[in-house]
């Protein structure tokens, strides 16, 4: 097994810092002492997709919330140089609420988000056994810490079992304290929601939930999956593929995947039992354009010149 990295770093990051909740817990300009990537159990990775080993998805990233390496808590899409698109779920927790007679358990709004999250960018090189793409390609990562901003109108109400009952603007963003600098090309916003029967290209890495079944640090996967049901109140629902051991790549893009254009529909929320929902871009456009407004520090790029959707 190879499983080469070519390089890391952290940008904005001091490597020798040591915080609790939320910062780092070892110097990260370096691979962990002991570090091992481990080998995919292959007879499962079928289910999670195919394994981008040409970039094309490079502007999915990996989010955590105290240490670089660690496996990524959820998927998050660069939508700007310093701006990240995410579930709400994936940064911020749970509050305890019981109210009698209600399935509700616990809520997740903004009222207890991470303050700041780590955010790597993993970029493909040689691949040196096609056979075995998860354990021989070279890759090479940065990492990027940023402020959680919430969506204000963020909730998730979860079950004593953690399951999610229902969601709404499961969305949050991430502004990135320095610029991404690899050239990365990232998708453009949609401006119609996703049509029952549309098939949209979902992209992530594997979470802490599945690492068991063949996550790989660092390999990003892709998958075509159809829309099930209309959007409803900014949600909309496609389909699972295979068995329930990928929920959908949380906080990761669901994209309209043209020859030359890449469209952002909706960024996929937790699961809500076995049926997978994604929060859908048009209906948050407007917070969405001003959180990439705050990030450029002046007007947002327009979009429509680079192609017609």
């Amino acid at each position: 097994m190879l499983g080469v990295v070519l390089s890391w770093s952290c940008r904005g990051c001091d490597a020798n810092s040591s915080m609790k909740d939320g910062g780092f817990d070892r110097p990260h300009s370096m691979l962990p002492e002991g570090f091992e990537p481990g080998t995919a159990d292959r007879s499962l990775l079928e289910f999670a997709g195919e394994m981008d080993v040409r970039n094309r998805f490079a502007s999915t990233v990996m989010v955590a919330f105290k240490d670089v390496m660690e496996q990524p808590r959820c998927s998050g899409v660069l939508v700007g140089p310093r701006l990240v698109l995410t579930a709400g779920s994936c940064v911020c927790l749970p509050t305890r609420r019981v109210d009698a007679g209600s399935s509700a358990n616990a809520v997740i709004d903004g009222s207890l988000c991470a303050p700041q999250v780590f955010v790597t960018t993993a970029l493909t090189g040689a691949v040196l056994d096609m056979r075995l793409k998860e354990d021989t390609t070279e890759m090479e990562f940065r990492t990027y810490r940023g402020a959680v901003h919430p969506h204000p109108g963020l909730q998730v109400i979860v079950d004593e079992r953690e399951a999610v009952v229902s969601a709404h603007a499961d969305l949050a963003a991430i502004l990135l304290d320095e610029p991404v600098d690899d050239e990365i090309s990232m998708p453009q916003l949609a401006h119609s929601e996703a049509e029952v029967g549309e098939t949209l290209l979902m992209a992530g890495y594997a979470s802490d939930g599945t690492l068991g079944v063949g996550g790989v640090y660092g390999a990003r996967y892709f998958r075509k999956n159809p829309v099930t049901r209309a959007v409803t109140e900014g949600r909309g629902f496609y389909r699972q593929q295979g068995p329930y051991l990928w929920d959908g790549y949380a906080g990761g893009p669901c994209l309209r995947d043209e020859a030359k254009h890449q469209w952002l529909v909706g960024i996929a929320s937790r699961a809500v039992g076995e049926e997978l929902t994604f929060a859908n871009i048009s209906s948050f456009r407007q917070w969405l354009e001003s959180e990439l407004r705050n990030a450029s520090k002046g007007p947002v790029p327009t979009r429509e010149a680079a192609g017609k959707e």
